[in-house]
């Protein structure tokens, strides 16, 4: 779980909160659904929490450079 992974180690690190770009056109262009990557995403942010006490948020954003259809 990357998710999980990187607040494990930012938690190391002294952090207690950071937060998480994602867009639906990243999640499409890697074969995955949005609502999994969110979904994956979440659950790694929520074990983070419970085990190291880090908070964290996911921003979702869309990309300029691309058409409306995309």
């Amino acid at each position: 779980m990357v998710t999980y992974d990187y607040l494990k180690s930012a938690a190391a690190e002294g952090s207690i909160y950071t937060e998480f770009f994602n867009s639906p056109e990243h999640a499409k262009r890697m074969g995955m659904t949005y609502a999994d990557v969110v979904e994956g995403m979440a659950s790694g942010i929520h074990q983070a929490r419970e085990e190291f006490g880090i908070e964290a948020r996911m921003i979702g954003n869309s990309v300029r450079h691309l058409s409306a259809e995309e």
